[in-house]
């Protein structure tokens, strides 16, 4: 059913709203379930943004599992869309405000919001959400791959069960150095080596052990104990 002004959208998305509220209050159970759906929805868009800028698709290497760990393990997206959520509320109690101060302001407020009155609002209000956590997710992942391009992450050597051939004109080796890691899913470790500009997919059952850069640093500065 469409609308014809903003004041009659506000009415009908509170009515959803409310009886959305209404429902989830018999069904508590639901709300793990929307929590859990939310956070995997977080970490799906983090991982997928993040494996496409290394030109990797990403949606045939991961599991479901991987999409919640991947909030856990970087929760910035999904504390952004709580804070979006805030920001939408307080510009919904703002816009009220000044529709009820304002005749030329309630003009204003039904002619730009004219595209959403043929739609649901509660449709247009879960789109909206989603579009900015997609957005936010994106920028993120941009973040955190021009970091790892250009080596400003911190730097892991990873010793191998067996040797891998990586890159292809060089002989294999058992170890891999100074190289990044961008993420960890539950089959695979992937790696950037900033020096060759190269991705590296490795199981998890061929990492042998990995060390950061930082720590090995720190003990060869300390040198051998020769108090004996």
């Amino acid at each position: 059913m469409s609308v014809n002004n903003t004041e009659e959208f506000y009415q009908q998305l509170g009515r959803s709203l409310s009886d959305t509220v209404a429902y989830i209050r018999q069904h508590p159970a639901l709300v793990l379930s929307v929590l859990y759906l939310l956070a995997s929805t977080c970490g799906l868009m983090y991982i997928h943004a993040l494996l496409a800028q290394f030109e990797i698709d990403g949606l045939q290497h991961i599991e479901l599992a991987d999409f919640f760990l991947a909030v856990i393990a970087k929760p910035t997206p999904l504390v952004a869309w709580l804070g979006i959520s805030l920001l939408v509320y307080g510009f919904y109690l703002l816009d009220k405000r000044m529709r009820g101060r304002w005749s030329w302001y309630c003009r204003f407020s039904d002619l730009s919001s004219k595209p959403f009155f043929k739609f649901n609002p509660l449709l247009v209000f879960v789109l909206m959400f989603g579009f900015f956590l997609y957005w936010y997710a994106m920028i993120v992942a941009q973040s955190d791959s021009t970091s790892i391009k250009e080596g400003k992450g911190p730097g892991f050597k990873v010793f191998t069960q067996y040797p891998i051939g990586y890159p292809k004109e060089m002989p294999a080796r058992p170890i891999l150095n100074d190289v990044q890691i961008i993420v960890s899913t539950s089959r695979y470790l992937w790696l950037f080596d900033k020096n060759n500009q190269q991705v590296l997919m490795l199981p998890h059952a061929n990492v042998a052990s990995i060390i950061p850069l930082a720590d090995e640093s720190a003990t060869t500065l300390a040198g051998p104990d020769t108090t004996q």
